[in-house]
């Protein structure tokens, strides 16, 4: 699963990137944070909604190939399951006939989990140590700044503080945040003073440092793919552009420039990374200031392209197919490639407990862990009996499975009781499949093979 929304998350965090690259001058800033929003949960959380315009739907293939690490499926189900020397599928294509192995974890899944806790220490090690430090700091003891600071209260309580451990000012605490600015720092320009309160102000009140600690928890889960450590620094830059944007927007056009030289200053000072605290400044110069020169009003045409660049990210890039299994008719072969997930029920006593089957799944059926071993023209006969939910059954296909072939048995209708005749071609093991491909979950009540 893991695998899955990582390779599908970094065709959506390709798509951002494209547009950041093509359209960055002429979208307005805070479209990129919200985009970066949007594969981030992707990343974390499995599409929950099916949609024919998912870019997956018109590459079935690709779904199939991306969305179906088997072997790692299989191995998370028989490590639930508690199973020692549990069965794990060589591929995708060979999911019917497990090999033996005496390995119980998974050896990606321990890197995987190493590389995790790798990651979660690193950050959180470089908070924990960069906090010692602001523990030293002090209230600011300045009239203009108390003054500043009351006029811009937030539903949660802000505190100012100085410290000398620090050259650039910054804003930490996800709870109680604190804007800490260095000790050394002239307070007599008022001017320089507002455009950096305004700047961390707003940092707190677009919830940034909250963004970050997500963004951080999906690059130590997904540390395996360099896509998700580009996001991570794309949308830190993001960020503070669209801090930026904000920023000349409350203050007036005319501070545009003086912002922009307070910003060059600051980042002379700055000489340390904090991985959960938003810095003045932190991101190449040079870039920031191409994007504040050029920063002007948004027209029209800029909204509505952001618009439609949002509703493309969620409609095409963060759906998940709904089933092509059938929708052509007379069409040949197993709708396989077409699955968008999978599980396995063991028959105990040639009889299937009770289980259900969503739109697009696919249910592998084996005898009590292992397949069934037939001789060339041995016969088997499938009853399934389902919850009655149609009056004219609900669509599904019954199939089975052998030297990785995939091949169809039925497809079609499924009454309440269905009975499949099953005559094996060759000598081999067989199991076999049943797919959804019902607009409501397929409810079986039973199903036995004999």
């Amino acid at each position: 699963m893991i695998f899955q929304m990582s390779f599908s998350a970094g065709i959506l965090i390709l798509f951002i990137m494209m547009v950041r690259s093509v359209m960055r001058f002429w979208l307005p800033r805070k479209i990129f944070p919200v985009l970066w929003c949007i594969a981030l949960y992707r990343l974390l959380f499995p599409p929950f909604i099916s949609s024919r315009f998912s870019i997956y739907f018109w590459f079935p293939l690709l779904w199939r190939r991306l969305t179906n690490v088997v072997s790692s499926a299989l191995s998370d189900r028989f490590l639930e399951s508690g199973a020692v020397n549990a069965p794990i599928a060589e591929s995708a294509l060979s999911v019917a006939f497990p090999m033996r192995t005496g390995i119980n974890i998974p050896v990606a899944k321990t890197l995987w989990i190493i590389g995790m806790c790798m990651c979660a220490f690193y950050f959180l090690l470089s908070h924990f140590v960069c906090l010692t430090r602001y523990k030293m700091s002090l209230p600011v003891e300045n009239a203009w700044i108390k003054k500043w600071q009351a006029e811009h209260s937030l539903w949660r309580k802000v505190e100012i503080r100085q410290s000398d451990q620090i050259g650039c000012a910054l804003t930490y605490g996800l709870f109680r945040p604190v804007v800490l600015l260095p000790k050394t720092m002239d307070r007599v320009d008022e001017t320089q003073l507002r455009c950096i309160l305004t700047h961390e102000y707003v940092h707190i009140r677009q919830g940034d440092i909250a963004l970050k600690w997500i963004m951080a928890a999906a690059v130590c889960v997904h540390w395996f793919n360099p896509l998700v450590w580009i996001m991570y620094r794309l949308a830190e830059r993001d960020m503070e552009l669209s801090c930026d944007e904000t920023v000349v927007q409350m203050l007036g056009e005319d501070i545009r420039y003086v912002y922009a030289l307070t910003l060059i200053k600051w980042e002379e000072k700055r000489h340390m990374t904090v991985p959960f605290a938003d810095f003045l400044s932190k991101m190449p110069m040079e870039e920031r200031m191409v994007f504040l020169m050029k920063n002007r009003k948004m027209s029209h045409t800029g909204v509505l392209a952001a618009g439609v660049v949002m509703i493309s990210a969620v409609v095409f890039f963060s759906t998940a197919p709904v089933s092509r299994a059938f929708d052509g008719v007379g069409t040949v072969g197993s709708s396989v490639d077409l699955v968008r997930s999978e599980k396995i029920v063991d028959l105990t006593d040639l009889a299937a407990p009770k289980h259900y089957i969503k739109n697009g799944q696919m249910v592998v059926y084996r005898n009590e862990g292992h397949a069934w071993t037939l001789k060339k023209d041995d016969g088997l006969r499938i009853d399934v009996e389902t919850e009655y939910v149609l009056k004219d059954g609900q669509t599904a296909e019954i199939g089975y499975v052998a030297d990785g072939v995939y091949v169809s048995l039925f497809r079609g209708k499924i009454p309440q009781r269905e009975t499949i005749e099953f005559t094996a071609p060759e000598e081999g093991d067989y199991m076999f499949y049943l797919i959804g491909a019902s607009s409501d979950t397929i409810n079986v009540q039973s199903l036995t093979i004999l």
